[in-house]
């Protein structure tokens, strides 16, 4: 996890996600939104695999961060991620950005 602009949280996403590894995730992004972050950017660069239960914390953390006024950012997402989010028609819900620096740039100037 980083802070690469004022209010932008980044968390690069080095695992599967799957009913394993999301609850931690989940916390994660719930505490980053409690503690003020206005932008989750989440980096899927080293993602191989994402699950329904990925595919749900995505849409807690969008719910929670719309509540808040904050939002949810995607980047660097590999063919399977985006095949799964595009398969299930959630890739609408999310601003997305080619790589990790297009959406600090982008996301910091808003």
């Amino acid at each position: 996890m980083s802070k690469p602009a004022d209010g932008v949280c980044q968390v690069s996403i080095g695992c599967e996600l799957d009913m394993l590894t999301t609850p931690s995730l989940g916390q994660l992004l719930t505490q980053e939104l409690t503690a003020g972050a206005r932008v989750l950017l989440l980096d899927f660069a080293g993602c191989a695999f994402i699950g329904s239960a990925g595919l749900a914390t995505l849409v807690v953390a969008r719910d929670q961060a719309s509540a808040d006024g904050a939002r949810v950012a995607l980047t660097a997402m590999p063919h399977v991620v985006l095949r799964a989010l595009e398969a299930t028609g959630l890739l609408a819900m999310f601003d997305t950005y080619p790589t990790s620096e297009e959406a600090v740039a982008a996301l910091a100037a808003h």
